[in-house]
């Protein structure tokens, strides 16, 4: 038995891009930054992850339409392992990423106009 869930709550690192499928369907990409502080002994530290995200469909859109590079966000989603072979020079290549299936937005209504 298996559970693949995860829930991460950060800033979108670049604007979020659509990009319309054959059979009307669409995939909405962007990357998402979380930042954790920690101190060891009298210094405070940070650290940043970064983590790609998708979206399909009608909830994709609409992340697309309301949120912009640096909007805080909530997703929530499974991991997700994309494999690939790199053009140039052959080599398999993969990275991890989060297929989301939920989002709800986090402080401040910027704007009347929000359907949520």
């Amino acid at each position: 038995m298996s559970f693949n869930g995860v829930t991460f709550m950060g800033n979108l690192t670049r604007d979020p891009e659509t990009t319309f499928l054959k059979n009307d369907k669409t995939v909405t990409k962007f990357g998402l930054a979380m930042n954790r502080k920690y101190k060891t002994g009298d210094e405070t530290r940070e650290e940043v992850c970064f983590i790609d995200v998708e979206f399909w469909g009608k909830r994709g859109e609409t992340i697309s339409e309301y949120f912009k590079k640096g909007s805080p966000i909530l997703v929530n989603g499974s991991l997700k392992q994309d494999n690939w072979e790199d053009k140039e020079t052959g080599a398999k290549r993969s990275k991890h990423l989060v297929s989301g299936k939920e989002f709800a937005f986090v402080g401040k209504k910027e704007t009347a106009d929000v359907p949520f």
